[in-house]
């Protein structure tokens, strides 16, 4: 949870780029921030701010979502923001709508979207008079990518009596560069689900198709790099052919140096850079400096390293002695996996 100046904080720092505005992700997006507060009993708003209606692609595929999170007791505004929205567009996504027509034009310091005296109290949930400090909860989405994580480490599925439902696959809006582990350490039933889980969803779905493809790895105690791909459809087929080796453990320490060593961190941009590395295999104590060194350049600014373990069992001690190091558990449902990892 975060304080209102944490929220404002983010927000702030938010900056554009240059991926198309899709309400689908969007809406992903929220259904799953929807689902983690899913028993709240006081009334539940979300406010969505589209700014595009009219490109092709932008709205496809929405409506899904949005009925999915109105079934759960969401009342869902539509805050429609610049020239390049139509209502009537949108007309069956939104419970309410409110207009922003004048932003382009507008005071920054007392810019307000179109009578937001008399709109506010319905975009905030509140039931039956206008102050807009009641109401219950208010969620706001935007088309800038997935809230961040604060979480260093994910609790083992199995350790749990209860869990809530996994967080639908959306896209990362990050460079993400990632290695895979082909050594023994996974069985071959086990290297085949991992394979698989890589190319749908993680490449299908999380994977940003709007920005220059991130290079990747596989490694197993040496590391080795792919030429540079041009779209994900290049980097699919790379992973797919894919094959075991013969060693039976993988190197972190290899797979974080091959991925240094063809700059997967001189993005220009200021999207940040998620490194994933998809492994079965344990980290050795005489590793530990050396990955510590490495994680500490991949990571910062925004940027993030998560090792994602393949299958159960893993010896964690050493993983938990790197700071900055995400990691993700095993869970015989991927979708946890992905929910975990995003």
């Amino acid at each position: 949870n975060y304080t209102i100046d944490e929220i404002l904080g983010q927000i702030s720092d938010l900056g554009n780029n240059d991926v198309p505005f899709s309400l689908l992700n969007v809406l992903k997006t929220l259904y799953g921030q929807v689902l983690k507060d899913q028993n709240h009993t006081v009334p539940m708003a979300a406010v969505v701010f589209v700014t595009d209606t009219t490109t092709p692609g932008s709205i496809d595929g929405a409506e899904n979502y949005a009925t999915m999170i109105k079934n759960m007791g969401v009342k869902l505004t539509g805050l429609l923001i610049g020239n390049k929205v139509s209502q009537n567009a949108v007309q069956n996504l939104f419970d309410n709508f409110v207009i922003w027509s004048n932003i382009d034009t507008c005071d920054l310091e007392n810019c307000k979207p179109d009578n937001w005296g008399n709109l506010a109290p319905g975009a905030y949930g509140c039931q039956g008079g206008s102050s807009t400090t009641s109401g219950g909860t208010t969620t706001i989405a935007t088309s800038t990518g997935p809230p961040t994580t604060q979480t260093t480490s994910i609790t083992n599925p199995s350790s749990m009596t209860t869990r809530s439902p996994p967080t639908p696959a959306f896209l990362c809006n990050a460079h993400l560069p990632f290695a895979v582990d082909i050594s023994t350490a996974l069985s071959s039933d086990q290297f085949t689900s991992m394979i698989n889980m890589i190319i749908d969803p993680f490449l299908s779905i999380v994977y940003p198709p709007g920005i220059k493809p991130a290079r990747w790895v596989y490694y197993s105690n040496s590391g080795f790099s792919q030429r540079a791909p041009q779209n994900v459809s290049d980097i699919e087929k790379g992973v797919q052919v894919l094959k075991q080796g013969s060693v039976n453990k993988g190197s972190l320490k290899a797979a974080l140096t091959t991925l240094s060593a063809i700059d997967v961190l001189s993005y220009s941009d200021s999207l940040p850079i998620n490194t994933v590395i998809f492994t079965g295999t344990w980290l050795t104590g005489p590793e530990i400096t050396d990955v510590q060194s490495l994680v500490n350049s991949f990571s910062g600014n925004g940027s993030t390293v998560t090792v994602v373990l393949m299958k159960g069992g893993i010896d964690l001690s050493n993983y938990n002695q790197i700071t900055n190091l995400k990691i993700v558990n095993w869970d015989s449902n991927q979708d946890y996996i992905i929910s975990d990892l995003e």
